[in-house]
């Protein structure tokens, strides 16, 4: 195997799923032989630099000259790099011969706002994910204009003006979903499906674990959601259908973020206990959900491709989820699964449906989550 130089480049080193993969990628890398070396941000911005940062550009130039990479690959860089850093690979690639490749962990790529949304009267909206219908006179963040006009501003200047998506050699979309979706969003840069990596063969339940628990009168269903707390994660509105129960339900969260406050606020009916959990190690965590009985995920946008939804099929929870984007594809991957639509008026259906095969759950294929898997397709693109 020949050895190459590769840097990875994100955001952050450390934060939620995508930087959780920014660092398995790092790991596979390394015992792929490779001599790697990584650049993120100082975390500092302001509104300029959110949109091209001059100091983020001049930064990589210099990474770029002095460590010479035959591979560089990207994860998320929108936030605090901006997409000035694909104009200094850009120069670099004139010189140099060196493959860019970008992990998509959402669609920034194809829209000013990372959830393919926009708010109209407050309310998020999801655009098509079958053809492109983003209009640039949409609001595209909730917390002002400002902030939407900065999303817009970063997205036609270094995608629409100075043209930087042709930087990259190859996405890697982590579901089916999201790569359809560049396909119809225009973006002809060479996409390939490698699911994100889990380290399902040590957390995956034993078969003694999967024998039928029917049980038809439960005295307290215990449901769980492990995430962050936005308002894009659904929380509050699954919470208003679970007030429309006449079942004896506790919800267990597990995460922070900017929703938790809100959280604490909603009313809940007599036989409805809402508890938000402290802080939980993740190795702790994934020990933990075993003792619920099913797991919800009730976004209300496009998700990609969430580990949470496998995370707890592995550990033999059955799971509730939109019924739209990424999060349709990897319940499949599990056995048991209910995809929830918006407008469902029966939760206690089937929230009853779904307690009749707890701790029944699997997945189908857990090589494909697996990180020798991944090692290895990441070792076959740097190469190929």
């Amino acid at each position: 195997m020949n050895k190459l130089k590769v840097l990875h480049v994100s955001d952050e080193m450390s934060g939620g799923g995508a930087e959780s993969v920014f660092r398995d990628t790092i790991k596979a890398s390394q015992e792929n032989g490779d001599t790697v070396d990584y650049f993120i941000s100082d975390k500092q911005r302001n509104v300029f630099s959110y949109i091209f940062s001059v100091k983020n550009y001049n930064l990589l130039k210099k990474k770029l000259e002095s460590f010479k990479p035959n591979v560089v690959h990207i994860h998320n860089y929108y936030h605090y790099l901006s997409p000035s850093i694909l104009l200094a690979l850009k120069k670099y690639k004139k010189k140099n011969n060196c493959k860019v490749i970008l992990t998509a962990h959402d669609y920034h790529f194809i829209c000013p706002n990372s959830g393919l949304q926009f708010y109209k009267d407050d309310t998020a909206k999801s655009y098509s994910s079958e053809n492109n219908n983003i209009s640039y006179f949409d609001k595209f963040d909730a917390r002002s204009s400002v902030h939407s006009i900065m999303k817009l501003s970063q997205y036609i200047l270094c995608y629409r003006i100075m043209r930087l998506r042709s930087v990259v050699d190859k996405i890697l979309c982590p579901s089916e979903f999201l790569k359809s979706t560049f396909e119809k969003y225009g973006v002809v840069t060479d996409k390939k499906l490698v699911r994100n990596p889990f380290d399902i063969d040590e957390r995956n339940i034993s078969e003694t674990d999967l024998i039928p628990k029917i049980i038809h009168s439960p005295d307290v269903i215990k449901i769980v959601f492990f995430g962050r707390l936005s308002p894009e994660k659904g929380i509050i509105e699954f919470i208003s259908k679970l007030n429309s129960s006449f079942l004896n339900i506790e919800f267990h969260i597990y995460g922070g973020g900017p929703l938790e406050e809100e959280i604490k606020k909603v009313k809940c009916r007599g036989n409805l206990k809402v508890i938000i959990h402290d802080f939980t190690l993740r190795e702790k965590l994934l020990e933990e959900i075993k003792s619920y009985d099913m797991f919800v995920l009730p976004s209300l946008w496009y998700e990609n491709a969430p580990n949470s939804i496998i995370e707890a099929g592995a550990a033999g929870l059955p799971v509730i989820v939109s019924n739209r984007g990424g999060m349709i594809e990897m319940a499949k991957q599990t056995s048991y699964y209910h995809l929830l639509d918006e407008d469902e008026s029966n939760i206690d259906g089937v929230i009853l449906s779904v307690f009749n095969n707890r701790r029944m759950n699997r997945i189908i294929n857990p090589d494909m989550f697996t990180f020798s898997t991944y090692k290895q397709m990441i070792s076959d693109i740097y190469r190929e």
